[in-house]
């Protein structure tokens, strides 16, 4: 690594390398990170560890990756905008500058929970018009259809209340809503009513956990954007903003009334629901202090909070899905085959046409798309819609027999919902696995077997083919990615523990090549008594 062209503007006791950021110990400031010119990060330099006389800020993985080439790097004050450091920096001895875009070539920032995101900031009118008009229906359906006020909450209602505006720096919209309900089993019961009427509506939603869902809406540049919709109530004393508000009215003063009767507040020209007094709700959100903009700003719950709320009330079923949907944003599908897998034309051969095939993990949907365009009914499951996107879009626009949907072999509710409808469809059914058993930890592989349990029931089978033990010392051509290599003998003993019988068993080399990789698989067909 060389740093070239100091200026009087870049200090001594700062430095910058691909392991990180070197900082004097005297700067205590929220800062910017620009990458030729284009704010990419922004972190806190007091939560991060002294060195002597300085502190090393380590980059986000999401960002360590991408730093090839060069750039020139400015540090600056994000309250003040005042450049500490600036520097041209060579991170590598790759040619060309330091790109920070997904696989579509649209920029990207690094958020502050180290994920890579777009940022509201690179909002055209016509785009900014379109998310609002989209975060206007949102709440509409919120207070009309769901019959809950609804309205603007966490980092939306902070940029409408300080200037009127989206916060640059912000990559999603979110809006809650107060319930009537006193328990949290009914405030999580009414977050999954909610979610049906807005799916009855015609929306995509995705659940994060049993207070948190989420719709899509989609720009005029056709970016897809999401409105987190957070459940609250109060109990015991205390006010729940799901997840990350519990706070008392001895405390903040937050009571019914700092809510309800709603209010309004104008968000890029639009008047939209509010709470009755926002400052008090958004002091409870973000502190005192909340009238300052900090881009590094994160939650510190007490861990009596995330043992209640996060854990116990309302589990998270975001765990696992990050790393796939970051995959494929970043465009890692691009690298994946578009024609169908071996495992899938030998399925294909040994099943009628008349079978409905139930692709889980079904990734970029080639597999599914590939049953369908051969007279197969097909239904492709997945936790990262990001993947299967545009194969939905080329289904509805072929009119191809094959639909796809979000689903999480981590969240059980989710699992059992779908198992019963599909035990219900009148077809032939075959479930269908192809690479998803390594990637499950031992929870979700259960959640897995309970679906085939359930919808075949009355008949059908079930195809898996999984990476055993034997591969995990061999070179992967994506990389190492989570695996967790399975013996097959476990995996047969599971399936006997739920009750299914294995019709056929293979193992080895030269069933699933993928240019210069021969994995070890093994290949299962089981089947369960009606």
């Amino acid at each position: 690594m060389t740093e070239s062209g100091r200026t009087p503007s870049a200090p001594d006791d700062f430095s910058i390398d691909l392991g990180g950021i070197r900082l004097p110990s005297s700067c205590h400031a929220v800062i910017d990170v620009l990458f030729d010119g284009r704010r990419i990060w922004s972190f806190a330099a007091d939560e991060h560890p002294l060195d002597g006389q300085h502190r090393t800020v380590r980059w986000p993985t999401a960002l360590r990756c991408r730093l090839q080439g060069s750039a020139t790097v400015t540090l600056r004050r994000h309250d003040t905008t005042a450049s500490l450091f600036e520097r041209e920096v060579t991170f590598d001895d790759h040619d060309g500058r330091v790109r920070i875009v997904n696989g579509a070539g649209r920029e990207l920032v690094i958020d502050k929970a180290g994920h890579e995101a777009r940022a509201l900031d690179v909002l055209d009118s016509d785009s900014r018009t379109s998310l609002v008009d989209g975060l206007a229906r949102t709440l509409r359906v919120l207070n009309e259809d769901c019959g809950v006020p609804g309205f603007m909450a966490y980092g939306t209602l902070l940029g409408a209340v300080r200037d009127g505006h989206f916060i640059g720096h912000d990559t999603d919209m979110d809006v809650a809503y107060l319930s009537d309900h006193t328990k949290p089993v009914d405030a999580a019961l009414e977050s999954f009513r909610l979610e049906r009427i807005f799916r009855r509506n015609g929306w995509h939603t995705v659940r994060d956990s049993a207070g948190l869902f989420k719709v899509f809406i989609t720009e005029s540049a056709g970016t897809v954007r999401h409105v987190d919709i957070f459940s609250s109530f109060f109990c015991d004393g205390l006010y729940h903003l799901v997840p990350f508000v519990s706070t008392a009215f001895s405390t903040t003063g937050l009571s019914r009334e700092t809510l309800l009767p709603l209010g309004e507040v104008e968000l890029e020209g639009r008047d939209l629901p509010a709470p009755a007094d926002c400052a008090t709700l958004l002091a409870a959100t973000y502190g005192e202090d909340w009238k300052v903009p900090n881009p590094a700003f994160h939650y510190e719950l007490p861990r009596s909070v995330k043992r209640r709320v996060a854990a116990g009330w309302y589990r998270n079923y975001l765990a696992h899905r990050r790393r796939w949907v970051s995959f494929y944003e970043d465009g890692g599908g691009d690298a994946v085959p578009e024609g169908p897998s071996a495992f899938a034309r030998w399925t294909g051969c040994r099943e009628g046409r008349d079978a409905l095939i139930v692709d889980v993990g079904c990734g970029t949907g080639r597999d599914a798309m590939w049953f369908a365009r051969h007279g197969h009914g097909s239904l492709g499951l997945d936790y990262a819609p990001p993947g299967f996107g545009p194969a939905r879009a080329t289904a509805e626009h072929e009119g191809l027999p094959v639909s796809f949907e979000n689903f999480n072999l981590y969240n059980v509710r989710n699992v059992l919902a779908v198992g019963t409808r599909l035990a219900h469809d009148s077809r032939p059914r075959i479930v269908y696995g192809r690479f998803v058993v390594h990637a499950l930890e031992a929870e979700a592989r259960q959640n897995l077997w309970r679906l085939a349990q359930l919808t075949l029931r009355g008949g059908g089978r079930l195809y898996l083919e999984f990476r055993t033990p034997l591969d995990s010392s061999t070179e992967h051509a994506f990389g190492e990615r989570y695996r967790n290599y399975v013996d097959p003998d476990l995996v047969v003993r599971e399936i006997g523990q739920r009750g299914g019988r294995i019709e056929y068993r293979t193992e080895g080399r030269g069933m699933a090549p993928h240019g210069n990789e021969d994995p070890h698989v093994c290949r299962l067909v089981a089947s369960w008594s009606a």
